[in-house]
């Protein structure tokens, strides 16, 4: 569906990125070529697309740069609209991926977080999400993880859903009614810690707050997706010691677009080599995977969890 052969490049000059990924030297002078950068490059084979921050050390320095080469006809435009140096989004650049007429470039915010900058057939910032990990679910639809507030007690990653086409996006997950979310956060309740190693813990004690790591999101592209999802709710009573796991579960979901609307089935996965299995079949065989649950409850976005 798209592109993944992206080259990370730290500490290198502009030329030798530019030299990397096939692109002419002409367009730029000397003192260009000359300077140190941290980029990367990706070419969808008509078009190479090049970002690069500068470095002054290793500190980065400057507003993220981006260049287009058009390998048909040999034209290399850069783009007009920019990041502004004071931006959240003008971290250290992350890659490039191409889903139809789009490319989208993704820079750090934090260990938890990105920003992905959507450029269009002209090559302009259209729009900006919030977000990683992107996956081209229908023609022009995307599902990506929303950033998280990286130094908190629990990190619930949710799933967004964005259209490229006309930037508008909603939530997609976690739902309002999970059955096998309510039964997590049921057997939850049952551990929480008293009140007072909570408060000394600076642990927010509340049930519906647990780790939930999405993995392996397989789709055909024509709006059906599956992932898995494993949830855990962990605490700690000393300081000494690390939290430690009192309940968790993995959970396979199915979701599929019906018109307007988003349906999903979910199915708890007991076995732990069944959860390795599913984590490779998402990609290698999809269609075996979808047909585990028939969706049909509605996706009704639960935003209380939310930060």
């Amino acid at each position: 569906m798209f592109c993944l052969a992206v080259v990370s490049c730290s500490g290198e000059t502009l030329k030798e990125l530019l030299v990397f990924n096939h692109v002419p030297l002409a367009p730029f002078n000397q003192s260009e070529l000359a300077e140190a950068v941290q980029g990367v490059g990706n070419s969808n084979g008509q078009q190479v697309v090049l970002a690069y921050r500068k470095l002054n050390g290793e500190v980065l320095v400057g507003a993220p740069q981006l260049i287009r080469y058009n390998e048909a006809i040999g034209t290399v435009l850069r783009a007009e609209e920019q990041v502004d140096e004071t931006s959240v989004c003008s971290g250290s650049i992350g890659d490039i991926r191409f889903i139809g007429e789009f490319t989208l470039l993704s820079t750090e915010v934090s260990p938890s977080a990105e920003c992905l900058l959507i450029l269009d057939k002209d090559f302009k910032v259209q729009k900006t999400l919030y977000g990683f990990s992107p996956v081209e679910v229908a023609p022009n639809l995307v599902v990506i993880i929303e950033n998280m507030i990286h130094f908190a007690p629990v990190h619930q990653e949710r799933l967004q859903l964005a259209d490229l086409g006309n930037g508008a996006t909603s939530e997609l997950y976690p739902m309002k009614g999970d059955a096998l979310r309510a039964q997590l956060i049921s057997e939850h309740m049952k551990h929480i810690p008293t009140r007072e190693t909570c408060a000394r813990m600076n642990d927010p004690c509340n049930p519906e707050k647990f780790d939930e790591d999405v993995r392996s999101l397989g789709t055909d592209g024509k709006g059906r997706f599956a992932f898995l999802v494993l949830q855990s709710a962990s605490h700690a009573t000393t300081s000494e010691k690390s939290p430690a796991p009192v309940t968790s579960q993995a959970v396979l979901y199915v979701y599929k677009q019906n018109s307007t609307a988003w349906r999903y089935c979910e199915e708890k996965i007991a076995d732990s080599h069944q959860v390795e299995a599913l984590d490779k079949s998402l990609h290698s065989d999809f269609d075996q995977v979808v047909t585990r649950c028939t969706p049909t409850l509605l996706v009704v976005a639960d935003i209380s969890a939310a930060d």
